[in-house]
């Protein structure tokens, strides 16, 4: 029996196989599929990839957002100056090969070549840095507005913050003021229950004052008297 082989590519779950399978009778068929991995969209420029950090509500997001822009920032003004470099080098090389011809070191054909070499190299490095300019600009832009985005947030936040607290501090105020104005009632209660306990033992001034009198009266006449108020008070 003999083995062959063949490759097949997956789509949409589905594999080809060649439509006539005849070929294979009696034989031992090894099939190798390539699955192609599903490529996520990419926001194509920036205003697509800083536009939810612009327009978002939430405080953690947007700082997110200056993050990924501050880091971009930085990315991009590496490469600027990575370009630059090399046009300065260009630029070095370009004068090079002029000296050589001057000197004799190179022909001038040869040098003019080169030179040409180096100003077509130098045109297509200057669109690149014309493109870098603008992207930084366009980054600077983003950058602005999404600072302003967080300041607003941050300053919404902690009006939040303000509000509560002083809600929260009126609460307590106002509960306090309810605790005391209890005690105060309930301190009125008191004194008006002792007030009328007070008055209800109270005795009759004139009462009060005959036994005061009898209290200083001699002995062999207390007895006497106090029958006599004894009677006057119902006892």
């Amino acid at each position: 029996m003999k083995t062959i082989e063949f490759e097949t590519k997956a789509e949409n779950g589905f594999i080809s196989l060649p439509a006539d399978m005849s070929a294979y009778h009696n034989s031992k068929v090894r099939v190798t599929i390539f699955v192609e991995e599903p490529q996520t969209k990419e926001p194509q420029n920036n205003a697509d990839r800083y536009s939810k950090y612009i327009e978002t509500h939430n405080l953690d997001l947007a700082l997110e957002g200056l993050f990924a822009i501050a880091s971009a920032i930085k990315q991009t003004q590496k490469e600027v100056e990575t370009i630059q470099t090399h046009l300065q080098a260009l630029e070095k090389q370009s004068i090079d090969a002029m000296r050589q011809a001057k000197s004799g070191e190179k022909t001038i054909g040869e040098s003019n070549a080169l030179v040409m070499d180096m100003l077509q190299e130098e045109e297509k490095i200057k669109q690149q840095a014309e493109i870098k300019a603008k992207e930084l600009s366009e980054l600077a832009y983003f950058k602005m507005q999404i600072q302003e985005v967080v300041a607003r947030l941050k300053m919404q936040k902690e009006v939040h913050q303000t509000v509560h607290q002083k809600m929260a501090d009126s609460s307590e105020t106002i509960s306090t003021i309810e605790r005391m104005k209890n005690k105060l009632t309930e301190n009125e209660q008191l004194s008006k229950i002792y007030e009328t306990q007070t008055s209800a033992h109270e005795l009759d001034p004139k009462v009060e004052k005959e036994i005061n009198d009898i209290l200083n009266m001699e002995a062999q006449r207390r007895q006497q008297a106090l029958d006599e108020l004894k009677k006057k008070i119902g006892i």
